[in-house]
């Protein structure tokens, strides 16, 4: 397993601010591994992700997650 970033953080399950794209991606690429996804696949995705990280807001984020 990798270094967490956040050395600071005491529960494992705890997400805040400065980690919170890096735990995002981390269940994305878990994700990638169990649907078998190609590299090809994942990196469309990863495009998509990053570009949304960096114009939405955390709230913008979940009005589109909630949206019909």
């Amino acid at each position: 397993m990798g270094e967490i970033k956040d050395k600071q953080m005491s529960n494992p399950n705890n997400v805040n601010e400065s980690n919170f794209n890096e735990t995002m991606k981390g269940y994305l690429k878990r994700a990638f591994e169990i649907a078998k996804m190609t590299e090809e696949e994942q990196k469309k995705i990863m495009n998509g992700i990053r570009w949304a990280l960096s114009e939405l807001t955390m709230e913008e984020a979940r009005r589109e997650y909630y949206k019909d």
